[in-house]
């Protein structure tokens, strides 16, 4: 039994623990312990034994809440400065002529009472400096520091900083000086050196990553114990250095044991290379770095320094051990260590029964219940648990998470704790409960994902320990990563391709090829394996197998989101998934498209092609051949034919591909061509959305083809969409569909489709060349390069290529400044070329009052005008590219380049003059899209001198001008 006592005298006060009832020591009265823990400036910081009687043993240890003065507890250890405070040192400084009278943690007798420092004055007064009371210890940056002050008001006081170094053969103060400070103020610095400040704190060797707290740098296998690791690349000697542990030493006279080195040169005689960790980092480059500070004394050219290592770990595959890299200036040791203990590893841990990793995040709290869980142990035993907080039912009247019930008996097994940790598939969180066989119970309760389980989980239960530690399993779906998932099914007519058959819930499927392991699935994203950590809704995830580094190991290579599409690519079905990790080759998103081929037999899925930042696989699988829903004998899918009556020509309208869109009020329509289903979605309590079958009719006329489609058999009444009629029109010179909405009338939702796809080719190739003649383009000869006399004949050409994505209609524009696209154009969008040609050239216009250059394009034909794109070339270094406005026919895009800021002067007036002033020459800049952006640099001179005679500009306004851009012909060889 254990009886608690406060005391408190004159001079001291503590909190006594008595233990009574102990064994009998003499027949009649029983043993006693007494603990004080005290509270009194000058108590040991170590157990003190105070007296033994022949019953009675009493010690005392300090209080652990208590810090005498001049002392400082760090990580559980005292630094202790009170062997400083007899020792009084006066301090002369020459120039300014300045004396002081110095103590620490005691007054000075040469000061006023209660001081401990103070400027002795000619006159024989002092000013005071610090009081006694004041004086605090602080371990700033592995640098210890006593700071003091002389009056609580800050605008009157003055301060005292005295910053001590480490060396291990001083004795009390040595080398104190004061420090002269740059500019006048009201603070006193000093510096001295001593042994008390080589604080040798335990090693940290376990540090996250800042960009990414989920992954965790763990150090501490490094440690061997011993003589440690030997350091490759020493010349005329041996190094050992130790991580995460002591170095030990067979003779402890040596200079590297009394400083308690880490790192030990032996070199005729033993050589200290760093006793402290100064600091533990991870670098931009996912290496860890950490410095060992204060070792022997080194001189260069007479000045006495310390040596120190500097070590810098790396990950390997293979263990490499440490080697010397560089010495720098003969103190200084560079090591680089390879190896694979050097590797993060994704470890996250959370909170309030909450954890987040690379898939996303995870909530288990839902998994708390109002009624206590029991599972069966034995016919006389149970537990009684409740997971993501404590019992409703106390434990043996304590409060508790998990309790063992045997018999009439309970035993608290497990106290709530909310901190998760995952560890890939795992996510646990351990608990501690009552003594029990002598040590503390101990619980282990694991979360596995499980998506058939109930919400509550499919619990299992192990005993590990003499009935005293469990280890509980929890499967529920609970547990699972958040998912996303698209429709799988695909109509064309009467024939239907559905391919969620192959959709997997508890695996993924997996192909191994060349030191890649691709994890795929379909219809969702991929499940959460130990294979498949990439981020949240990735629909293929790359795990390099050769990259140690988890951190690097796992690359999306595209999304799921409920807008994909499957389409028909001939006679193949076929799904994209976009926006996966940015692809460093051309600072876009990677993206990957599997092709699934009719089979008779099921093949799964394989790579078939693949570049740096683009896959695609091939799939042969039964479930890509198509069911007609009408006819099953059928194994072709009809066409959608109409007929032209005047042209006698047939048009196969399923060739369109696409799929009509609108909105009415709280409904969404998606509506493929020539499909017998279509997507309906609501947003009553979020938006829902489900796939329902539908008739449609194709009429013919000579103004072209109808499709009527029947959706709904509601009653008709105001804006409620029963039917929808799409008229099909001929437009020769449209490169894309044009969809137009028109009004509701009788429940029907009239539309207009525009396309080339009821053209016939004679009407398109007369357009093509109508286009080709416009006197607005002006053919020009091959090769030529566009640039800009107004800003010394800058190239476009060396802009390269910008990629940018639009999130409005999910199209990818690509502007071909380099001339070498894919794309038969300038202007790209979704593949198809908007013209013009690649060797003409944009109408310029510069805005001195906007800082910005403006290249217009106009090229193909586009409804009654023609294609326009726009990119502005802005002054804006803290932006990326970007479309500001996009309609059917044209597009802006915003173009951040810095060297544009550089074309302007400062007063924003444009000097149009031959006056003899300065040019300024600028390097080429990147812009990166964080969708998909990459942009080429080139060298960009601007001169407001030499501007040639023949430009021709119109003023627009005081400050604004249009330019016009020359072709310089290159000469063909």
């Amino acid at each position: 039994m254990v009886v608690r006592v406060s005391t408190q005298t004159l001079h001291t006060e503590a909190n006594i623990f008595k233990s009574i009832n102990g064994e009998f020591c003499d027949g009649e009265e029983r043993f006693t312990t007494i603990i004080e823990f005290s509270r009194y400036p000058d108590i040991s910081l170590e157990p003190k034994f105070k007296f033994m009687s022949e019953c009675e043993l009493k010690i005392e240890i300090p209080d652990p809440e208590y810090e005498p003065p001049c002392t400082l507890k760090k990580n559980g250890h005292f630094i202790d400065m009170r062997s400083l405070k007899n020792i009084e040192t006066i301090v002369e400084h020459p120039e300014p002529k300045m004396k002081f009278s110095l103590n620490v943690c005691k007054k000075s007798p040469k000061c006023d009472p209660d001081v401990s420092i103070c400027q002795l004055l000619d006159d024989g007064r002092s000013t005071a400096i610090s009081d006694v009371s004041s004086q605090r210890l602080l371990l700033k940056e592995g640098s210890l520091l006593i700071q003091g002050h002389t009056n609580e008001y800050r605008r009157f006081r003055l301060e005292f900083r005295l910053n001590l170094k480490c060396n291990w053969k001083a004795t009390g103060l040595t080398n104190l000086v004061y420090v002269k400070p740059q500019q006048k103020g009201k603070r006193y610095s000093f510096s001295a050196e001593s042994s008390v400040a080589c604080v040798k704190l335990p090693i940290n060797c376990l540090i996250r990553d800042p960009a990414n707290d989920n992954f965790l740098y763990d150090l501490r296998r490094l440690y061997r114990g011993g003589n440690g690791w030997n350091v490759k690349n020493v010349t005329g000697g041996r190094i050992d250095i130790s991580m995460c542990g002591p170095l030990r030493f067979s003779d402890s006279t040596t200079e590297c044991a009394k400083q308690h080195s880490q790192v030990c040169l032996m070199k005729g005689g033993a050589i200290n290379l760093g006793s402290i960790q100064k600091n533990i980092q991870v670098t931009a480059h996912d290496t860890v770095i950490t410095s060992f500070t204060d070792g022997s004394a080194c001189f260069v050219n007479g000045t006495e320094r310390s040596y120190s290592t500097e070590i810098e770990f790396i990950c390997k595959i293979q263990e490499d051990g440490p080697i010397v890299h560089d010495i720098i200036d003969e103190c200084v040791y560079k090591i680089k260590w390879y190896t694979p203990i050097a590797c993060a590893k994704n470890l996250p841990i959370g909170d309030d029964c909450r954890v987040t990793d690379m898939t996303g995040p995870i909530n288990l709290n839902p998994m708390r219940q109002y009624q206590d869980r029991t599972h069966t142990l034995s016919p006389n035993s149970f537990l009684r648990f409740n997971l993501c907080g404590p019992l409703n039912k106390r434990c043996n009247n304590h409060t508790a998470a998990v309790c063992l019930v045997n018999g009439n008996t309970e035993h608290v097994l497990g106290r709530t704790n909310l901190t998760l940790v995952k560890n890939n598939e795992i996510i646990s969180t351990i608990m501690k409960g009552d003594k029990c066989s002598g040590k503390m119970s101990e619980l282990k309760i694991n979360f596995r994902c499980n998506q058939f389980a109930t919400p509550g989980g499919q619990v299992q239960v192990k005993i590990i320990r003499d009935f005293c530690d469990y280890e509980i399993t929890v499967n529920t779906p609970t547990a699972c990563s958040p998912m996303s998932f698209f429709d799988c099914k695909l109509y064309n007519g009467n024939w239907l391709y559905d391919l969620s058959p192959l959709m997997r819930h508890d695996a993924n499927y997996e192909i191994k090829q060349a030191g890649l392991l691709y994890s795929l699935n379909l219809c969702r994203s991929v499940v959460r394996t130990n294979n498949a950590q990439c981020t949240a809704y990735a629909g293929i995830c790359m795990k390099n197998l050769t990259e140690m580094h988890e951190k690097k190991s796992y690359i999306s290579l595209g999304m799921i989101n409920s807008d994909i599409d499957l389409k028909l690519d001939g006679a193949d079905v076929v799904v994209e998934y976009k926006h996966g990790t940015l692809c460093p080759d051309d600072f876009s998103d990677r993206s990957s498209l599997i092709r699934f081929k009719c089979s008779t037999l099921e093949e799964g899925p394989k790579l078939l092609r693949k570049t740096a930042c683009n896959h695609e696989f091939v799939w042969r699988t039964p479930e890509a051949c198509g069911k007609n829903r009408t006819n099953p004998k059928m194994r072709s899918p009809p066409a959608c034919i109409f007929a032209d009556p005047v042209t006698k020509n047939t048009f196969d309208l399923a060739a369109i591909n696409t799929i009509i869109k609108f909105e009415r009020h709280n409904e969404t329509f998606k509506v493929p061509i020539c499909s017998n289903a279509f997507t309906y979605c609501t947003l009553n309590n979020g938006l829902n959305c489900t796939t329902l079958d539908t008739d449609f009719q194709l009429a013919s006329s000579s103004n072209g083809p109808s499709i009527l489609y029947s959706l709904f058999n509601r009653s008709c009444t105001d804006n409620i969409v029963n039917f929808v009629n799409i008229s099909v029109s001929c437009e020769p010179t449209y490169s894309i569909n044009k969809f137009e909405v028109g009004e509701i009338t009788n429940c029907t939702q009239y539309a207009d489709l525009k396309t080339q796809h009821v053209c016939s080719k004679d009407l398109i190739l007369k357009s093509n060349e109508i286009i080709s003649s416009k006197p607005e383009i002006v053919s020009q000869t091959e090769n030529q390069d566009c640039t800009i006399p107004e800003l010394n004949h800058f190239s476009l050409n060396s802009l390269g290529n910008l990629k940018i994505f639009s999130m409005s209609n999910n199209s990818l524009y690509v502007f071909n400044f380099d001339r070498k696209g894919d794309c038969n154009g300038l202007v790209c969008k979704d593949g198809l070329s908007m013209g013009p040609e690649v060797h003409l050239c944009p109408l310029t216009k510069i805005d001195d009052v906007e800082s910005s250059v403006r290249l217009i394009y106009r090229s193909r034909m586009c409804l009654d005008d023609f294609f326009r794109s726009e990119i502005l070339l802005k002054c804006d270094e803290n932006s990326v590219p970007r479309i500001v406005k996009e309609t059917d026919c044209s597009v802006v895009v915003h173009y951040p380049f810095k060297e544009v800021c550089t074309w302007f002067p400062q007063s924003g007036q444009l000097e149009v003059s031959s006056a003899d002033s300065t040019g300024v020459a600028v390097g080429s800049s990147v812009g990166v899209l964080v969708l998909l952006a990459l942009v080429g640099g080139g060298i960009i001179v601007f001169k407001k001198r030499g501007m040639q005679r023949n430009t021709s500009y119109e003023t627009i306004s005081s400050d604004k001008r249009r330019l016009y851009v020359y072709c310089k012909v290159k000469k063909l060889k």
